[in-house]
């Protein structure tokens, strides 16, 4: 069930509501919290939180006799953020639950239950909603500003970016005044996630000092966000510090970023379900990873941690994960080829390493494939280009030997009988190169090693023409 949530959610991104949740387990005593909604009828309520960047139920209570709703237990809950969920409407809030004092009441109306919330026993919810009330308000303004800025002339645009410029800056100021006078307490943790960074004065050039800004934002990312911190895995915020630390301060090179996700994983090694949760994320990422060579990220994450069985996996998923990162792992940039054995158009036979190049293209390609037809001109410019600079094209005909002959017409209609054409009745090469689509593309340098593949049609002239270049 998805629902909707007050204007504050819009700080906290919920990707789901799951029901299958990790424990919940904190050594303190019990906890209650009472809850009383105007004109909320409804025969009962429910309390979730946030684990990750997911959200999960942990209990739904009826209804009292006085109208009231009560979550209680003998044993507290782990600290973080909850949320109260109201039906039909689908609108949800959000409350803190800290180490102790998790005996409180709440009261609020159903419509706009956000506004004019009330506390009992809770002054982290008081602090919690003073800034959130303050950030909401700001929002407004900026959302207004904006909004005039858009629709001025563009002589008057300048003077609504200053306003918006002291916005900013008047927010900065609340937020350290905020923080510092109530510093300790889990409301200032969930505040200084807003504030940025305290970066020291740095001297040298300037691709010196950014280098040093660089590796001071790395070592410092999670000083307000502690990933130890089980309040800040309920939040949030650790998912999205992660996320940052992996794609924005990591140099995005698949060695680099194993590194970072290593370095992660080694820190809430002892927790074992923040542990699990990240190694899961991780996996999930780089399934089916944005950038060319970050396969390799999700297929050491199974060699290490799925395959194994050091983290489970339900056993239908497991086995097509395995079978998948199987399947790459021949196929990883870095990874040296087989020699495949190919056949000519004239029935003559050749191995892939009698193909002498610095750079090979092995284009695996159908005559019945709309890509590759898309594909085709591209490759056929970018061969003009590059053939007298120790490039190669081995192009292999993905067919059975009985349709062999509409490959080769395929290659005279379109003109690329300058390629090295090949075929292989007995298919060979899908020992290595898991074609389940064409077309396919792979760049060998001259040890026969994957270097790119995959290639836009429309970047095979940067591509090709980077690593010609890195070369030389």
């Amino acid at each position: 069930m998805k629902f909707q949530f007050t204007p504050f959610h819009q700080l906290f991104a919920i990707a789901y509501l799951a029901f299958a949740a990790p424990s919940l387990a904190f050594a303190q005593e019990g906890y209650k919290i009472s809850v009383s909604i105007e004109g909320y009828r409804e025969p009962k309520l429910t309390l979730g939180y946030y684990f990750g960047k997911d959200t999960y139920l942990k209990d739904t209570v009826p209804m009292q006799a006085d109208g009231s709703y009560v979550f209680s237990g003998k044993e507290a809950l782990s600290p973080g953020v909850y949320v109260i969920f109201l039906t039909p409407e689908k609108v949800a809030f959000d409350v803190l639950v800290p180490e102790k004092a998790q005996h409180f009441s709440i009261k609020t109306s159903r419509q706009v239950p956000h506004q004019n919330i009330k506390f009992t026993g809770s002054t982290e919810n008081e602090l919690f909603y003073q800034y959130l009330g303050y950030l909401n308000v700001k929002s407004v303004e900026a959302d207004t500003l904006k909004a005039r800025q858009k629709r001025a002339p563009e002589v008057g645009k300048a003077a609504f970016q200053k306003k918006l410029e002291g916005l900013d800056t008047e927010v900065m100021a609340f937020l350290k005044d905020f923080t510092s006078k109530n510093a300790g307490t889990f409301a200032a943790q969930i505040a200084s996630q807003s504030l940025p960074a305290d970066n020291p004065e740095f001297k040298g050039s300037e691709t010196e000092i950014q280098e040093q800004r660089w590796r001071y934002a790395r070592a410092h990312h999670f000083d307000r966000c502690a990933l130890t911190d089980g309040k800040m895995m309920r939040s949030p915020n650790l998912v999205r510090k992660v996320d940052e630390y992996v794609n924005q301060l990591t140099v995005q090179h698949p060695d680099s970023i194993i590194q970072s996700i290593e370095w992660v994983l080694g820190q809430v090694k002892g927790q074992k379900e923040t542990f699990e949760y990240f190694a899961r994320h991780f996996l999930q990422n780089y399934l089916d990873p944005k950038y060319i060579g970050q396969d390799a990220i999700f297929v050491h994450l199974m060699d290490k941690y799925f395959t194994p069985g050091t983290i489970e996996l339900p056993a239908e998923t497991k086995t097509k994960l395995v079978d998948h990162a199987n399947k790459l792992r021949p196929v990883l940039i870095g990874r040296t080829v087989a020699n495949i054995p190919l056949q000519r158009r004239d029935g003559s036979n050749f191995n892939l390493y009698d193909v002498d190049a610095e750079l090979t293209l092995l284009f695996f390609w159908d005559f019945d494939c709309g890509n590759c037809k898309q594909y085709t001109p591209f490759l056929k410019d970018f061969y003009e280009k590059y053939k007298t600079q120790g490039v190669k094209i081995v192009a292999v005909c993905h067919r059975d030997a009985k349709e062999f002959a509409n490959c080769w017409k395929y290659v005279d209609e379109n003109g690329t009988s300058g390629f090295i054409q090949a075929c292989d009745p007995y298919r060979r090469y899908l020992k290595q190169f898991p074609i389940n689509s064409t077309p396919q593309v792979f760049v060998l340098n001259r040890k026969k090693e994957i270097v790119s593949k995959q290639i836009p049609k429309e970047k095979l002239d940067e591509v090709i023409g980077g690593l010609l270049k890195v070369k030389g």
